[in-house]
């Protein structure tokens, strides 16, 4: 019998397992693809501060912190810094005014850009009359896999149980869910943790529990720049354009989108991410960035891949009791990774009796009283 068993190893479960074994709960974690493998191994794993809810910009700005001393505390470094650009227009441009005044007045390092010091900081890019830029110099991105890895390696470390089996079904008794029930045999704990991404409603739904998620591909093309630039560059969000780009290695950067707009996918486990999804949104990826960025219209695309959003009606997280010993930490809507340090912390909390550091502004009663936390951009995986 455990005291916690945590369903899902992902950078999410992996964090949730650590924190809890770090206390000394005897804590099992649950998970059969691998540490990592799941939809964590598909994130291009930006790490930023710049969001515009201000609960979840405290919880953005902890997770951060904790990745530049990521090392410190895990023996590995997985962050690299290379600063956040951030450009829209009209209701974005303002919102991003808005959101600069509100973060400097938390102690987080952004500032407005004028259009030559973003030109000077990614050479070519342009920012039209009536745009808003903002920069935030620390912001970057982690090895997402190496992230849950040494997340494991640490809960391991604490006296933590990996348990490599699927969990399949949640058995309920008298006072709520008496195990796990796995393909090859049962974990029993006094308390349960799922936190298995798109797949969440799998279980969930088996207690009568299940969320209101809907599944959502996100495409990412790989460009290859050329002579525009060697080296790094900030990682580009371009509200106006719907695209961002990180930089991959010194030649190569990833492209996504801000809104991915109606892909819903049913089925998690029929989808194949590393399929020719992403070529469809190749050609409205290359012109966005050629609006953006001129000197990148003749880039070349090196590949791509498809992975899968767990998104709730607001695009936020849902972490909350959804039955007497079941807590889900799911409905991550595209900030799970960049939240993962933090959302280990809330889950640890929770488990302990009640939130502490951050408050909870995932509670899911604020969906169904429809006082939802939406960001104040109109893409709303920018937060």
């Amino acid at each position: 019998m455990f005291d916690v068993a945590v369903i899902g190893g992902g950078s999410t479960g992996t964090s949730i397992a650590y924190h809890l074994a770090r206390r000394g709960y005897r804590t099992a974690l649950v998970e059969r693809r691998g540490i990592g493998a799941g939809m964590t191994a598909l994130s291009t794993g930006v790490v930023r501060s710049f969001y515009s809810v201000p609960e979840v910009a405290r919880m953005a700005a902890y997770s951060h912190s904790y990745f530049l001393r990521f090392a410190e505390e895990h023996g590995v470094d997985v962050f690299t810094r290379c600063g956040l650009i951030v450009v829209g227009r009209g209701p974005d441009a303002d919102a991003i005014r808005a959101n600069v005044e509100m973060l400097r007045g938390m102690g987080i390092g952004v500032r407005l850009l004028a259009p030559d010091e973003a030109r000077a900081l990614v050479p070519g890019l342009e920012v039209g009359e009536g745009e808003a830029a903002a920069l935030e110099e620390g912001a970057g991105y982690a090895d997402t896999t190496a992230t849950a890895r040494a997340f494991h390696e640490s809960f391991l470390a604490h006296g933590g149980t990996h348990i490599a089996d699927e969990a399949v079904a949640l058995r309920r008794g008298e006072g709520g869910v008496e195990a796990a029930l796995c393909r090859r045999g049962e974990v029993k704990a006094r308390t349960y943790v799922v936190a298995t991404n798109v797949w969440a409603n799998r279980l969930l739904s088996q207690i009568g529990a299940e969320l209101p998620i809907r599944v959502v591909r996100e495409d990412i093309m790989v460009v290859d720049r050329g002579a525009w630039l060697v080296g790094t560059h900030p990682v580009v969000a371009d509200l106006a354009n719907n695209f961002y780009m990180r930089p991959e290695g010194d030649a190569r950067s990833l492209v996504g989108s801000l809104d991915p707009g109606p892909r819903h996918v049913e089925d998690p486990d029929a989808f194949n991410p590393t399929a020719s999804h992403w070529l469809e949104s190749a050609p409205a990826y290359a012109e966005a960035i050629a609006r953006r960025i001129p000197p990148l219209a003749h880039a070349g695309a090196a590949g791509g891949w498809s992975g899968l959003y767990d998104v709730t009606p607001d695009w936020q997280p849902i972490v909350d009791w959804v039955d007497a010993n079941v807590l889900a930490c799911v409905g991550l809507s595209g900030h799970g990774f960049k939240l993962a340090p933090a959302l280990g912390l809330l889950a640890a909390e929770l488990v302990e009796g009640g939130p502490r550091t951050f408050g909870n502004p995932f509670a899911l009663d604020r969906l169904r009283r429809g006082a939802h936390r939406a960001s104040r951009y109109s893409a709303k995986v920018v937060g």
